[in-house]
């Protein structure tokens, strides 16, 4: 009798262990609901026995229930499944750029190691309100004639003060926004152009992960610094979510990219009076940036963005800083490092001439397709900025305004490089100045080309390859 009981025991262990090996239900004491934390990554309502065994668990998202009885943090939501995958910690691919040439991925705070290796020597703020302008002319006879200092500087606990008190909604972006496609893709974030559903306006929506406690604030501060120089050469903001722990940021949509795109998507280089226009627009952002005492410290083709009017303002101030009355100059190392300046990669004292020497580059990269040093590794890169001669426009093939103008701007000394102010009145932007309003058509044609040509090959493509329903 007892050995026919053991032998039963002994069955049902048997029976048991099949029975989990097969992945069936036995002796159901209760039900257990397992949920992904998408914050923090891990498994919510484990059992503690559960997790001594190692147990891997799968799941199928076609098969995972949506309910209202879940937390908010893991309610669905209507935003693109990308976004999801980015809030869930899904790695993404960086994008893939026009040319490997034009990566940002390699700023400077990415490589400073390699870099030393080598070389070893708000009470809530209201933006100034930026006087508007009827034509250019009154904007550059204003931007001429006003030789004022800058605005008195604050104190640091006053600028932290002002980026503390910048308000950012906690709400789903996507109760207020139609996601309607990505026109961008980085290794933490992504850009998406969406539509608001109240008013039907189109913005870029950059979509940000938090990967430290630090990102809201360093999203405050960004926010501050591109309300406080607010004006028409400069990506307009407009307001900020944070859901899921990812930072939704609402911005000026502009239709026709960057200008990286125009510069490696054209099939000749681009004429002196296109650059000179472009360089002018870029100086007219950078005169009320730097007035309220700012520095960009990322000026690039990247960040130079343009739409079909032929509009040209700077964006991206995620680099940018503010000088106070503590500090008039800053020491640290950031940018991209072709279009760095030397006093800035040697981490001296260094001011608002950083983007002067940035803005040399990119007029060099305009006339010239690419900027210096960019075929090479980015600390090669910063070696030869520091140690070499700036590079200079051959004279045979570019006028001498041209050729000045990349000098003046890349002064190895930034005490003799000019203002922004200056840079307006220079023989270089001056002499085109005249033909401003037809280079802004020829612009305005140039994308459109760009445009139609890039949906021809759409289009030849789907001809080229069909695709079959059946």
């Amino acid at each position: 009798m007892g050995n026919s009981k053991a032998k039963n025991r002994s069955k049902s262990k048997t029976n048991d262990i099949i029975n989990i090996q097969e992945n069936q239900p036995f002796n159901v004491k209760r039900h257990i609901s397992i949920q992904l934390d998408p914050k923090t990554g891990q498994y919510i309502g484990m059992p503690q026995e559960w997790t001594q065994y190692n147990l891997k668990i799968n799941y199928d998202r076609k098969k995972t229930i949506v309910t209202k009885n879940f937390p908010k943090s893991v309610r669905a939501s209507k935003l693109p499944k990308e976004i999801i995958d980015l809030i869930t910690g899904v790695s993404l691919t960086p994008e893939t750029n026009y040319s490997p040439l034009y990566s940002s991925q390699y700023t400077a705070e990415k490589i400073t190691q390699e870099w030393d290796e080598i070389v070893r020597e708000n009470e809530q703020s209201k933006a100034i309100q930026q006087p508007s302008f009827q034509d250019y002319k009154d904007l550059v006879e204003y931007i001429i004639q006003n030789d004022q200092p800058n605005k008195e500087r604050l104190s640091e606990y006053e600028f932290n003060k002002r980026a503390e008190n910048i308000q950012i909604e906690e709400n789903d972006p996507s109760n207020h926004y139609d996601f309607l496609s990505q026109i961008g893709k980085g290794a933490t974030c992504k850009v998406y152009r969406c539509k608001n559903k109240q008013t039907g306006q189109e913005c870029a929506m950059r979509v940000i992960r938090m990967l430290n406690p630090d990102q809201i604030e360093k999203t405050k501060m960004e926010i501050l610094l591109m309300n406080e120089s607010k004006n028409n050469n400069i990506v307009q903001y407009y307001k900020s979510y944070i859901y899921m722990d990812v930072i939704f940021m609402a911005i000026e949509y502009m239709n026709a990219g960057s200008l990286t795109e125009l510069i490696y998507g054209n099939f000749s280089f681009l004429s002196e009076q296109m650059a000179s226009y472009i360089c002018e627009q870029i100086l007219f952002g950078l005169f009320f940036i730097h007035r309220t005492n700012q520095i960009h410290r990322d000026l690039k083709s990247d960040n130079i963005l343009l739409n079909q009017n032929g509009d040209v303002k700077i964006a991206d101030f995620g680099f940018a800083t503010q000088l106070t009355r503590e500090h008039f100059s800053k020491k640290s190392q950031v940018g991209t490092p072709a279009w760095m300046a030397p006093e800035l990669i040697l981490r001296k004292d260094y001011s608002q001439k950083v983007d002067i020497w940035s803005l040399g580059v990119i007029c060099i990269e305009i006339l010239e397709g690419e900027p210096p040093y960019i075929r090479d590794k980015p600390a090669k890169a910063m070696y030869y900025i520091t140690k070499k001669k700036p590079h200079k426009l051959d004279a045979t093939k570019f006028s001498q305004e041209a050729c000045d103008f990349v000098s003046t701007c890349l002064n190895i000394d930034p005490q003799e490089r000019p203002t922004a102010q200056q840079l307006i009145s220079h023989p270089f932007i001056q002499k085109h100045c005249k033909s401003r309003d037809q280079s802004k058509i020829l612009l305005a044609d140039l994308l459109l080309q760009k445009k139609n040509i890039k949906q021809s090959l759409i289009d030849f493509d789907q001809e080229a390859n069909p695709i079959d329903s059946n």
